[in-house]
Order: C-alpha cells, then structure tokens, then sequence
C-alpha cells in the first residue's frame, strides 16, 4: 500500500531527528491540524450551482 511506505518513510525520517527538533515538528503539526479552515467545503456548495440569478449573486456578493 502506497499510504503505508510513506507512513513509515515519515517515521523513519522523524527518528533521524533530534528530541528537540522532534518536538519542533510535532508542535507544528498540531498548530496545522487546530489551523483548519472553517465553513463549507467549496465542493459541498456545487449542488447550489444555477440557484440563483446574477442580480442575487452579485447583491450577495457585495453583502460580503
């Protein structure tokens, strides 16, 4: 599997690192996860696609 080698290859690049760096990295990965964009995916939104007319959009848009 394809996820699996780059799992351990990850793994095995963080056990080169030192405890601090270690750390480092590790802060940095939980600031990205708490970072995540918030609202509506842009795909989740496609099923409104030709809903509204171009009047509406554009007073939405100004809205905004």
């Amino acid at each position: 599997m394809f996820g699996q080698r780059i799992k351990k290859a990850i793994i095995d690049g963080i056990k080169k690192l030192s405890m601090s760096r270690q750390k480092k990295l590790h802060d940095y990965a939980r600031a990205l996860l708490l970072s995540r964009p918030v609202g509506t995916r842009g795909i989740d939104l496609l099923r409104f696609y030709g809903s509204f007319d171009k009047k509406s959009i554009k007073e939405m848009m100004e809205a905004l």
